[in-house]
């Protein structure tokens, strides 16, 4: 820690930085999680939020049950999110088509953050009171729109093999399935999005049983549109840090100005 905090000099070589930028052209934040576990010879992840980028194209209402509607959202690029909403009222089926006019003309080609506000404005309406259809409608569009969730991006599995702190065959198994199942990669991304800047976690820092022996390097990227997103490497302490800090620190830039073109 005294050398990471006092000693360290970070130094980011030219190829490192071309290679991480031809990584993040691709726009697509698997391309620049494997780009860096690639240079890093690391275990590396890139944690966004789902339907990060999309924006809004069609709302679909059917009628199942009385009072029990499928819906479906639908992003340009094709993608499709399904769910199922319950309201108070069972509306025909002229209101329904309604309710879905009204949301797909209101909505429409706007980002997922702007439809989430004018959403929540828009029910705020003191009118609403008076316009049933209208604040169904609104309160359908609220449940049918994705709520974000955050998608992991893991590259570089294959690098924990060539360690020698993994060369024990359980623990390897016990350190893959803990990566399969995301429960502490979450945990340990928390912690590094606790504050700006490149953090370095050691493996004596976060306590984390099943990352044992393991330390990361990681930081946070705010998108343009103020959602967050994180970069980081994972491996033994003895890692390369004058390296990886500077390689962690410009993918984190790259993937706020990069990733959120996507639609």
């Amino acid at each position: 820690r005294y050398y990471l905090d006092q000693l360290m000099s970070p130094k980011m070589r030219p190829w490192d930085r071309t290679r991480l930028e031809a990584a993040a052209d691709a726009h697509d934040p698997s391309s620049l999680s494997h780009g860096l576990a690639g240079l890093a010879g690391q275990l590396t992840i890139v944690a966004v939020p789902s339907f990060l980028g999309a924006r809004f194209r069609e709302i679909g209402l059917m009628r199942v049950d009385p009072g029990r509607y499928a819906a479906y959202f639908v992003a340009p690029s094709g993608v499709v999110h399904q769910s199922k909403v319950e309201v108070d009222l069972d509306l025909r089926e002229d209101e329904l088509k309604h309710i879905q006019n009204f949301l797909n003309e209101r909505l429409r080609d706007r980002s997922l953050e702007e439809v989430r506000h004018i959403l929540k404005q828009e029910l705020q309406d003191d009118q609403l009171q008076y316009d049933t259809l209208r604040r169904q409608a609104l309160t359908i569009g609220q449940r049918v729109v994705p709520t974000p969730e955050v998608e992991l991006y893991v590259g570089g599995q294959s690098h924990l093999v060539d360690q020698p702190e993994f060369a024990d065959l359980d623990r390897l198994k016990s350190l893959l399935r803990a990566i399969e199942e995301k429960g502490a990669l979450l945990t340990l991304l928390s912690r590094i999005v606790e504050g700006p800047g490149v953090k370095v976690l050691l493996g004596s820092e976060h306590e984390l049983r099943e990352m044992l022996g393991m330390a990361a390097v990681g930081a946070w990227a705010e998108t343009p549109a103020g959602q967050g997103a994180t970069v980081a490497i994972l491996g033994p302490t003895r890692m390369d840090y004058g390296r990886l800090v500077p390689l962690v620190d410009y993918a984190s830039m790259l993937l706020s100005r990069q990733w959120p073109t996507r639609s």
